[in-house]
């Protein structure tokens, strides 16, 4: 229902924000969001580790290990996090002037990026305890939260943008709505697990960061040639043609985007599922688990692709009127790429749940050369 609801809002809201911003802010919005969520593939892949060894731990009654990986995961973050924002401030000019953005909306387009930076600091340092919910596999906590907080944040889109803030408004409604979220998964944390100490400086060990980096790096090579595969296009679009562009391609690869989370919703349990079957020795649970995460996702995604080859034209027509055709064309091109894609989803995560993130990282760095 979370996933659902947040595919709704995405409907909703898009033709209405393009109405009140226009083609080309849009497109310096989405240029943002891609360029923070890059720098976010430099942490070494410590993300990653997460919820896999807090499953891991859970499942063994290991409760300090748990709190070990929480605060050296927060530390890391924090430090990490001030290095990335500082550096990208120092070469924030250089950066912007890659993309084709007029001279009228600079200005905004600085304002948002160095906003943008300090949202992708808060939201990774805190997104350890959020890793809390996961582990346990109480996704049912981390998707009511996720519904909880996007009724003010869709409130707070509607007035930034009635009121005349634009863009820039935009931009704080985010920033406020993240510093609310980080603070019921904080609570949340302690919540569901009684056992949580926050500590960083007494609790991080480097034995842990160890553990953590061994796993993640290669976890993290896998989604830096994910983040190339899926989104070089549009700086691409922005490079050579101009960022308006990007909006045609944006509608389209979102569209395909929360088409593809409609089957990748039964993959988000089986990270942490595999680790504690990994953890107990339950390999004929892991067959199971394998064979028919893999039929459901055969099962749904030829269903949606059929849909959408059908109903994209008469859809994206009703949704956001004339003039984007060729976001239909788009959206049948890049869902006919993302069926084939999603089939690998069951075998990933069941191996990064045993610890066996290389075959992974393999197959990512093809598809990211072919690309």
């Amino acid at each position: 229902m979370g996933r659902f609801w947040s595919f709704v809002l995405f409907f909703i809201l898009t033709p209405y924000i393009i109405h009140h911003i226009g083609v080309e802010r849009f497109g310096i919005w989405t240029i943002v969001s891609v360029l923070t969520g890059y720098l976010g593939l430099l942490d070494l892949g410590i993300s990653t580790s997460f919820v896999k060894y807090i499953a891991e731990y859970y499942t063994r009654k290991d409760y300090e290990k748990i709190n070990s990986v929480v605060n050296t995961g927060f530390l890391f973050y924090l430090g990490f996090s001030f290095v990335v924002i500082a550096l990208a401030m120092i070469f924030i000019q250089p950066i912007l002037s890659l993309f084709n953005i007029p001279p009228s909306l600079y200005g905004e387009a600085v304002f948002v990026f160095c906003l943008g930076l300090v949202l992708f600091g808060v939201s990774n340092s805190f997104n350890v305890f959020g890793a809390i919910q996961n582990g346990l596999q109480r996704m049912d906590i981390s998707n009511k939260v996720a519904i909880a907080v996007s009724i003010p944040g869709v409130a707070g889109t509607v007035i930034a943008l009635e009121y005349g803030y634009g863009l820039p408004g935009l931009m704080v409604s985010n920033a406020l709505i993240l510093l609310v979220t980080s603070a019921i998964n904080v609570i949340v944390a302690h919540k569901i697990f009684p056992d949580f100490k926050f500590s960083p400086l007494l609790l991080s060990n480097k034995e842990t960061f160890r553990l953590l980096f061994t796993f993640g790096y290669r976890v993290q090579v896998a989604a830096i040639a994910g983040a190339i595969h899926f989104q070089l296009d549009k700086f691409l679009l922005a490079f050579f043609l101009n960022v308006s562009r990007v909006t045609y391609y944006t509608i389209a690869s979102q569209t395909a985007s929360s088409i593809r989370e409609i089957p990748l919703l039964l993959l988000n349990a089986i990270l942490p599922a595999a680790s504690e079957m990994d953890a107990g020795k339950n390999r004929e649970a892991l067959n199971i688990l394998y064979y028919r995460s893999l039929k459901y996702i055969v099962l749904i995604g030829v269903c949606l692709l059929t849909v959408t080859f059908l109903l994209a034209d008469p859809f994206l027509y009703l949704w956001l009127g004339t003039g984007y055709e060729i976001s239909a064309n788009t959206l049948k091109i890049l869902m006919a790429g993302y069926f084939f894609n999603i089939l690998t989803g069951p075998g990933f995560f069941i191996l990064n749940g045993m610890g066996k993130p290389q075959y992974g990282m393999r197959s990512s760095l093809l598809a990211a050369v072919m690309k």
